[in-house]
């Protein structure tokens, strides 16, 4: 991958993005759909996560979110109860 390259990722459930080492990346938007317990998090795997976008119910979770992550964290977003989710993002370094 390089600079200017988009990331991102449709699937069922919860989904785990963690870029490759000196990679860098900005997540700039996340949805799901039957947005009961959806949620997008970054953290360190268990050790501190932050919650940037939540929603308990509804049909449609659209999220537009400016989210950096690098090798050291982890990004996860889940549509809670395994529907489709996806979010979406460019490369910046």
């Amino acid at each position: 991958m390089a600079v200017g390259d988009t990331v991102g990722d449709t699937f069922g459930g919860t989904q785990t993005f963690t870029p490759a080492a000196g990679v860098e990346c900005l997540i700039t938007y996340v949805t799901s759909l039957n947005g009961a317990n959806s949620f997008a998090t970054i953290g360190t795997g268990g050790q501190s996560t932050s919650t940037y976008a939540g929603q308990e119910s509804g049909l449609l979770s659209t999220s537009v979110i400016k989210v950096f992550v690098r090798n050291a964290f982890r990004f996860t977003c889940s549509g809670g109860g395994g529907v489709p989710s996806s979010f979406a993002g460019i490369q910046i370094k």
